[in-house]
């Protein structure tokens, strides 16, 4: 893929983060430089993601998240500010790894997961 100024803008922005973003966020923090086209950024982001350097990153039935692909970890939802919080845990992960064996067991393929918490931030209680 060709490193457009609006490729490395995208990856300097999602490297800059701390969490995962939407495209109406990128857009934002894009606007003053770039003002790319929404379509534009979708088919950017999908080929990065195609390319293993970016996550798509499902946190509800509404947006779609992204954020560089690092390493694998999952999320926390405030329901209240929308706060988005990277939760990283070895014995989760494995209690889930021991899931996805029991399930190929069973004659399913699993080919990935994705795995959230929601509910209230401290901030929010």
């Amino acid at each position: 893929m060709r490193k457009t100024p609006l490729y490395l803008a995208v990856l300097e922005r999602l490297k800059s983060k701390s969490k995962p973003v939407s495209v109406p966020e990128l857009l934002v923090s894009l606007e003053t430089s770039l003002q790319p086209n929404k379509s534009t950024l979708y088919r950017l982001l999908e080929r990065l993601g195609v390319e293993g350097l970016v996550e798509r990153v499902l946190l509800d039935n509404k947006t779609a998240f992204y954020e560089l692909k690092r390493h694998h970890h999952h999320h926390f939802v405030c329901e209240d500010c929308e706060t988005i919080e990277c939760v990283s845990d070895d014995g989760l992960e494995a209690k889930i790894h021991d899931l996805e064996n029991h399930l190929s067991s069973r004659g399913l393929k699993i080919k990935a997961h994705q795995f959230s918490f929601s509910g209230l931030c401290a901030a929010c209680q």
